[in-house]
This record gives structure tokens, C-alpha cells and sequence, in this order.
């Protein structure tokens, strides 16, 4: 009987599964015909199978257990594409730029929460929701875009990384800001949610420099592939979970996990090897966002998701737009990078569920929140593209014609000798010819990466010479 229950749920777990990724297949060939992303064709797969299309998914439980573990690989995956050499590269970038837009959009948004009677705590946890931005729909914008070293996709990547870094934070904060415990004030809460934080936190460090490189050393030198593979997912559930034990969220502990390996000597390597998996979670947790949605209630929200989707567009991207001029950027990168941010992103989404856990939002709070987020990340790309015609008539403004220099921080376009120093085991591969891409795997026994590149592309007919800096193992 048992083993019939275990058949019957296997089943229907890969009767989703095909669902969900023929779907996913013939969306993204629908929606690349039309030159749109594919990230915003998972939230319509979503409501294809959900209970307010075919119907065809209609288990909560299950819906919230793979979304959950597409979260927590997510996670890893972000945590290991983060990069503590990046960040010092872009600190003028992510300080001053990520400070400003994080900080405007929070106050904003709280305000205008404030105004509508909520608490002052949810209203600071919906205006940092709110202000966070989708890191991959960006990032992949200027992908398809062929603009990933442009001045535009510099400052969307710096205040990326600070969006990163200040998520991490306020997911340690959240319960003790939006479900207290009673008999604890505000502030003790606080030190003591931020004291398992900074435990934690040293905990990984040290297993990132005492266990975790002799045990991926050791796995290396067998030279199996797949051992390497199931040591990585091994590292970010193990930590996940450790995670878990200091009273944080097994999501949090597995970005803690992937922001420790991605300093290692094997970094090029496990990114490599990983990102399949983040395609692949990447498009369950956003399908299964989707199947969160219910549609019909849509009927009695129409009017605040309008409302709330276009003041959150212009908001976000007014304050985006002024952070990067404080940056001294020409006006049309600076508005390439504010549109490209105008979004809310999956982090936020990730923090919505959670506030709905700890009961400190309403189901229809989540919905709206649920649709504003569907909304804007499928307007985002659309308005990047617009960036062009509208930069002009900007720059014909009096006050934004003062002269900018452009500033080199993060220079994308050239190999910094910084890069270089310190690295051992590599070789320079200088190639032209159709592009390679970002991360690759050679033939057995060679794993690289990109350190950097610079192509020179030409739409219609392309050129591209690339750099790239190859670790060899």
C-alpha cells in the first residue's frame, strides 16, 4: 500500500515536471520569435497550469516544495556568481549608486505605505521589497542585447551587488522585525537575529578555509566529474542546512554556501559545472510563482496592481536614473541602467513568501505584490529597449547637458593587470570567430572561465575578438 502511494506520487511529481518544462519550452520558442525575454514566459507558464488555466497543477503542497528547493539552488547559484573581486572593482559604483537607489526607493515606498494605514515595520518591509530589482532579468537584458561591457550594464551590476549585499542582512533581520517574540522589544531581537547571523557567517568562513579546499582538493584529484558535481550540491545543502540550525532560513545559508565557493581556487570550475542547474531552477521557481497567481482575483485588484505597477516603474527608475547621474554618467547609459532596475526581483518574492509565513501579509496583499512583480519584470525589457529615443529628448534638457566623464570603475572592456596577479595554473586564449560564451567547460581535464573579454560585435554579420583567462586543472 505504501509502495502504491510512493508510485502514485512519483508519478504526478514527473507529470509536472513534463508539464512544466514542455510549457516552458514552447513559451520561450513562442516568446524569442518575438524577441522578448523568456524569464517573463515562466510566469505564463505558471498560469497556464495553474488553477486559474488549464488546471493541469493543481497541488499546493507540491508547488511550495519545488519552489522551495528552486529557491535554495537559486540562491547558490547567485551566491556563487557573486564576487567579493567585482565588488571591490565597483565600490564606487555599488556604494554610492546601489546606496541611493536601495535607500530612496525603501524610504519612498514606506511612505506611501505609511500614508495607506499600515505599520511602520511592514511598511519598511514592503519599501524594501519593493526597491529590490530582478539581478538575472537585467543581467540577461544586456546579454541579448550584446551590451554586458557597456557603461549601462556596469552601473546595473553595481547596484546589483549592493542589493545583494543588503538582502542578506535584512533576511536575518526579517522575523525579528515582522514576528517578535513576545516579551523581547525591537532592539534586543535585532542584536540577537544579527548575533546568529554573524555566527553563522563565521562558521562558513572558517569551513571555507579549513574543510571546505582540502575536501574539493581531494575530490579534484580523482578527475570524476560527476564526484566534483555532487561534492558542490553537497556544500550548499550542508551549509543550507547549517543555516538552519543558527535559526536562519535554509535559502540564506545556501547563498552564504555559494558566496564562500565561488573564493575558492575551483570558483571558474563550479560555475561551470553548476549552471545548468541554475537555468533549470531559475525556471521552476519562476513557474512556480506563476502558479501561485491566481487570476481571478484579478477582478478586485485591477485597479491598485495599475496604480502600483506604474508608480513603481517611475519611481524606481527616477531614483535609479539619479543615483547613476551622481555617478557622473552620460544620460543615456544612466537610463539604460535605471530602466533595466525598474523591476522587482526575485529576491523580493523570496521575502514576500516568507512575510506570508510569518502571517504579516494578507493573501491579497500577496497577490497584488505577486502581480506588480509579474507586471514590471515583463515591461522591463520592453523599456529598455526604449532607452534610445527617450535618452535623446533628455539629453536636450539644459541642466542634464553639463559635461560628465564617465568613470573607469569596473572597466569591462579591458583586462585589468589586477586580474592577473596571483593566479596560477592559467593561460591566455586569444580567439575570434562566433562567440563562446561566458562559462564553458573544455574537454576532459580543462575548466574555464571568463576572468574577462572584449569583443567587438557587429550586428548583422558578427565579429567578436575575445580575451579570456583559462584555468587549467
Amino acid at each position: 500500500m505504501f509502495l502504491a502511494a510512493g508510485d502514485a506520487q512519483l508519478e504526478n511529481l514527473f507529470g509536472v515536471l513534463a508539464a512544466m518544462l514542455f510549457t516552458a519550452i514552447a513559451v520561450g520558442l513562442l516568446l524569442s520569435r518575438v524577441r522578448q525575454s523568456i524569464l517573463v514566459g515562466y510566469f505564463v507558464c505558471g498560469l497556464l497550469l495553474g488553477k486559474t488555466g488549464l488546471g493541469l497543477i493543481k497541488d499546493e503542497g507540491m508547488i511550495r516544495a519545488m519552489a522551495d528547493v528552486g529557491v535554495i539552488l537559486l540562491m547558490f547559484t547567485l551566491g556563487i556568481a557573486f564576487s567579493i573581486a567585482e565588488l571591490k572593482k565597483l565600490r564606487r559604483i555599488v556604494c554610492l549608486g546601489g546606496g541611493v537607489q536601495l535607500s530612496g526607493v525603501c524610504f519612498l515606498a514606506a511612505l506611501a505605505a505609511l500614508a495607506f494605514g499600515f505599520d511602520w515595520r511592514v511598511a519598511l518591509f514592503l519599501g524594501f521589497v519593493i526597491a529590490m530589482s530582478s539581478t538575472a532579468l537585467s543581467l540577461r537584458i544586456f546579454q541579448d542585447l550584446g551590451q554586458e561591457n557597456s557603461p549601462a550594464a556596469r552601473i546595473a551590476l553595481g547596484i546589483a551587488i549592493f542589493q545583494d549585499v543588503a538582502v542578506v542582512i535584512f533576511m536575518v533581520v526579517m522575523p525579528a522585525l515582522l514576528a517578535p517574540v513576545e516579551g523581547t522589544s525591537l532592539v534586543s531581537g535585532l542584536a540577537i537575529a544579527l548575533g546568529k547571523g554573524i555566527a553563522f557567517v563565521a562558521v562558513a568562513w572558517l569551513l571555507s578555509v579549513y574543510v571546505y579546499p582540502p575536501l574539493l582538493h581531494a575530490v579534484s584529484r580523482t578527475r570524476s566529474r560527476e564526484l566534483f558535481t555532487l561534492s558542490v550540491l553537497a556544500l550548499c545543502v550542508g551549509t543550507g542546512y547549517l543555516g538552519s540550525l543558527f535559526g536562519l532560513s535554509v535559502a540564506l545559508g545556501a547563498f552564504v554556501a555559494g558566496v564562500v565557493v565561488s573564493e575558492s581556487t575551483y570558483s571558474h570550475r563550479i560555475l561551470a559545472d553548476i549552471l545548468p542547474f541554475k537555468d533549470f531552477f531559475l525556471t521552476l521557481f519562476f513557474i512556480s510563482i506563476g502558479l501561485m497567481i491566481d487570476a481571478r482575483s484579478l477582478a478586485g485588484l485591477w485597479l491598485p496592481v495599475v496604480v502600483g505597477t506604474a508608480v513603481i516603474l517611475v519611481t524606481k527608475t527616477a531614483v535609479a536614473f539619479v543615483a547613476a547621474q551622481l555617478l557622473r554618467f552620460p544620460v543615456r547609459p544612466c537610463l539604460t541602467a535605471a530602466l533595466a532596475v525598474s523591476s522587482i526581483g526575485e529576491f523580493s518574492l523570496v521575502l514576500v513568501d516568507k512575510a506570508v509565513e510569518l502571517n504579516a501579509l494578507t493573501g491579497e496583499q500577496h497577490q497584488l505584490l505577486l502581480f506588480c512583480a509579474a507586471i514590471t519584470m515583463g515591461l522591463t525589457p520592453i523599456m529598455v529597449k526604449m532607452a534610445g529615443p527617450i535618452a535623446k529628448r533628455l539629453e536636450g534638457i539644459r541642466f542634464l547637458q553639463r559635461k560628465r566623464t564617465s568613470r573607469s570603475d569596473g572597466d569591462a572592456g579591458h583586462v585589468h593587470s589586477e586580474t592577473l596577479l596571483g593566479l596560477n595554473d592559467h593561460a591566455i586564449i586569444c580567439g575570434h570567430g562566433p562567440r563562446w560564451g561566458g562559462s564553458e567547460r573544455g574537454s576532459e581535464g580543462v575548466h574555464y572561465r571568463h576572468h574577462h573579454h572584449r569583443n567587438e560585435r557587429r550586428h548583422r554579420g558578427t565579429i567578436e575578438t575575445e580575451i579570456a583567462v583559462v584555468h587549467l586543472w
